[in-house]
């Protein structure tokens, strides 16, 4: 099915990086009415820059970064499609950077009526259950933890 160890990540990395950009409306990164209106545009164009940032740049670094180390074994077959799928989930870790991102920094991304919103829809039901700490452990252990999955089965196997 795949070629090499680098098509299976790119086909898993894609799969994951999509899960992560379906949860973008959740947090109002790319607003179109926050950027009209000029009460709400600077925060929103902050808003923006920042989800640019970590969905459009991050993940090709990540990706690059990734290939250009020995986590994925050289020659095709199960064992490389299995590391570049653990390899792959460490994409997920960019949803929870920007979750802490925005979360632990409302005040400076969101005005109080756009972070009542974003609140209802994330569920939280005061602004102490949003913390952005928690989320950047998340992510570390995403990252941390399924590169490491991958490469420890390259080394097994």
């Amino acid at each position: 099915m795949f070629e090499t160890s680098e098509t299976a990540l790119i086909f898993f990395f894609g799969i994951f990086w999509a899960t992560v950009l379906s949860t973008v409306p959740n947090y109002e990164l790319f607003a179109i009415s926050s950027l009209i209106r000029p009460e709400t545009r600077s925060k929103a164009i902050t808003r923006w820059l920042v989800g640019v940032l970590v969905l459009n740049v991050f993940p090709p670094g990540l990706l690059f970064a990734i290939t250009q180390t020995n986590i994925l074994p050289d020659q095709a077959g199960p064992k490389a499609v299995c590391c570049s799928a653990l390899a792959s989930l460490s994409v997920v870790s960019l949803f929870f950077v920007l979750q802490g991102l925005l979360v632990s920094g409302r005040t400076f991304f969101y005005e109080n009526d756009e972070w009542t919103e974003v609140k209802r829809r994330l569920h939280l039901q005061a602004d102490e259950d949003a913390k952005g700490a928690p989320s950047f452990v998340v992510a570390g252990l995403y990252i941390v933890g399924a590169l490491l999955l991958a490469w420890l089965l390259n080394q097994i196997l």
